[in-house]
């Protein structure tokens, strides 16, 4: 038979190549053609002469009886699968969108498949070096895109870890869209991005959510311990607690009877560790080696006491009953300050090269059943500094400490057995620490995203941002009316690299009564971010105005409204929220739902123009009001309206005057 021609012999071969996940030879550049001529992979677009290694494709022609749904190049370090959506398989393609010559086509830059830290979008902090570009023939539609891990570096353990990016261009500095993953598979370390739509000319790899950490900051972080996850619990006391960090500082508890235990929705509906006053805690036997010899030092935590009246640590690193027990670095709660005179107070101590001091916060500031934010640090030529809800607090001791720290032998959290006094009653969620002392913006970070999860307000004395880890603005301070509606500062929302998810919330303060929950997004322990995307939050503040019934301001269709009011700021676009109004503490009008409506405006004039919602729910042995799918936008104010429809009737004689206590016969024998 005859010889065939170049061109005839190339739609053969791109016919094999594609089907098969071959690469076509590209030293003298190659087009993959169709039975017709379309150009399946076209070696003159821009960028095909880079973009040319491990091309890969799937798509339909009938007249070479080709159904390729799913694909992946068969060369030796391929990594990249793509698989057309609801399109069938290779064996038995549906075809119910897929038309014949349509055709979508992959292959990268042979960049390396290690981890980058260049040509980054916002919110990543790695990526792949190796780069695809896509060509696209028709319209192929949605597609799952996965990336096999197995033969890479360790590059993450979770879907949360990984991002899709996508770009027109190669330079992902700017206009890039970054996809969570949908699923990690542990055990063929495969992450998969579902209703992938790449279009021709796009760019696309994989982004890494590498250095995960509090506020996002990394940098010389040591250990970071959370209740809601790493803990392993037997019998619901907790033997392990293991560091979030990339270091590797695990806690644990060997004794039984000396182990706290995990407790559900102990700090604004998430997870905490409780230690019971008299002899639990945690250690890491190995945390003298990220104590001595440090110049500098921070650590924050999340905590909760049960106590008010007695001294008790949080965390101490050291066990020497020769020295103080403060040395060389801890804090604890001080119930009655010996050398500051303040009350309810916090401790802590330095043993330096130079140094052996104990300094106490030069206010007292500690309450019991509230979440607090606190913090301490310290740095070679100074004082430690404390800190509470985000606000500086200097040492009443003001003799400088000098050196390295020195003489740890471990770190515990709760208290420590060598001293077998002053153990925490309540509460720990969550612990974290650096070897420095922190920048203002970056410490804003770390109070910020503590403040969100567990319900405290920052410090507002001087107006203070809550800040997320990319920089965004979750509570501005700088909005119209945040320096009234600025207490009671709470949030939803979602921060990858801070590993936040807060569903629900409600500020922890004493006089809180509102509570919102995103709804279909899961559990703060389990969110599943089904809307929410990274970055888009939803906080709120109020004008600490009277819980009682007011009667002004009020728009028609209600009777009264509470006096307090709440501004909400958004980013992103949260989605519908369930709220919940807790008056168990107040004194209002209302036994039902019908007697409450939720007043929703885009100002505090609610007279005119505001939105009203009836009341879904009212639980009468709680005194929970509930409104369902409400929808609140930025820059909105809201409060609870009252609806009293008693029907209130004078009895009244022949002349019209009132009849006091009147006796009423109605003929009922």
């Amino acid at each position: 038979g005859a010889e065939l021609s170049d061109a005839d012999r190339n739609q053969v071969e791109s016919y094999l190549a594609l089907k098969y996940g071959t690469t076509l030879d590209q030293s003298t550049a190659t087009d993959y053609t169709a039975s017709d001529g379309t150009e399946m992979w076209d070696k003159d677009v821009t960028g095909a002469d880079t973009y040319n290694n491990d091309i890969a494709g799937i798509g339909r022609d009938d007249d070479a009886t080709l159904g390729q749904i799913k694909s992946r190049s068969q060369n030796s370090d391929s990594i990249v699968t793509i698989e057309a959506e609801s399109e069938g398989t290779n064996t038995t393609p549906a075809f119910d969108d897929f038309d014949d010559l349509e055709f979508l086509t992959w292959a990268n830059d042979n960049g390396t498949t290690s981890a980058v830290d260049a040509n980054l979008t916002d919110g990543i902090s790695m990526r792949l070096g190796r780069i695809w570009q896509a060509q696209e023939a028709g319209e192929v539609g949605t597609t799952t895109v996965q990336f096999d891990l197995s033969e890479l570096a360790d590059l993450g353990s979770e879907a949360i870890d990984f991002r899709l990016i996508i770009d027109t261009d190669a330079d992902f500095t700017t206009g890039a869209t970054t996809i969570p993953a949908d699923s990690y598979a542990a055990d063929t370390e495969i992450v998969s991005f579902n209703n992938i739509n790449l279009a021709d000319g796009n760019y696309f790899t994989l982004g890494l959510l590498m250095g995960r950490a509090p506020g996002g900051i990394s940098d010389n972080l040591q250990f970071w311990l959370k209740a809601d996850a790493g803990v392993t619990t037997v019998s619901g006391a907790v033997s392990e607690w293991d560091d979030q960090s990339a270091n590797g500082n695990d806690f644990t508890q060997g004794t039984s009877l000396r182990r706290p235990t995990l407790t559900d929705d102990a700090m604004n509906f998430n997870q905490a560790l409780t230690f019971d006053g008299s002899l639990d805690f945690i250690s890491d036997s190995s945390g003298g080696e990220y104590i001595n010899d440090n110049t500098a030092i921070s650590t924050f935590v999340a905590v909760n006491a049960e106590s008010d009246d007695e001294d008790m640590f949080i965390f101490t690193a050291g066990n020497n009953p020769l020295k103080d027990i403060e040395l060389p670095w801890s804090l604890r709660f001080d119930d009655d300050g010996e050398d500051s005179g303040h009350t309810n107070t916090l401790k802590t101590g330095v043993n330096a090269t130079a140094t052996e001091e104990t300094y106490e916060a030069d206010e007292s500031n500690l309450t019991k059943d509230t979440p607090l934010v606190l913090g301490v640090s310290w740095e070679s030529g100074g004082t430690p500094v404390f800190y509470v809800e985000g606000r500086s607090v200097v040492s009443e001791n003001t003799t400088v400490a000098s050196g390295t720290l020195e003489g740890s032998p471990g770190f515990s959290v709760g208290g420590n057995d060598s001293f077998d006094v002053n153990w925490w009653n309540g509460h720990i969620a969550e612990i974290f620490l650096y070897d420095t002392v922190l920048s203002d913006s970056d410490r804003n970070k770390v109070e910020s995203y503590l403040a969100l999860k567990y319900g405290t307000t920052l410090d507002q004395s001087t107006a203070t941002d809550y800040t997320a880890s990319d920089g965004t603005e979750m509570w501005d301070k700088d909005a119209t009316g945040a320096d009234t509606y600025n207490n009671d500062i709470a949030g939803l929302g979602r921060d990858d690299v801070s590993d936040l998810g807060q569903i629900k919330s409600r500020s922890s303060n004493s006089d809180s009564i509102i509570t919102v929950m995103a709804l279909g997004e899961g559990t703060n322990a389990t969110p599943s971010f089904d809307d929410i995307d990274d970055f888009e939050f939803l906080t709120w503040g109020n004008n600490n105005g009277t819980t009682s019934e007011v009667a002004t301001n009020l728009p028609t269709g209600v009777s009264g409204r509470l006096g307090r009011i709440w501004q909400v700021q958004e980013i992103g676009e949260l989605g519908t929220t369930t709220i919940e109004f807790d008056l168990s503490d107040l004194s209002v009008f209302g036994s039902e739902a019908a007697n409450f409506k939720l007043v929703i405006d885009t100002d505090t004039d609610f007279t005119a123009s505001a939105t009203m919602i009836m009341a879904d729910s009212y639980s009468s042995p709680t005194d929970i009001v509930s409104f369902d799918a409400v929808n609140l936008s930025d820059g909105s104010y809201f409060t609870l309206g009252i609806v009293n429809n008693t029907l209130s009737v004078d009895i009244v004689d022949a002349g019209g005057t009132p009849i006091s206590n009147p006796y009423i016969d109605l003929g009922v024998v």
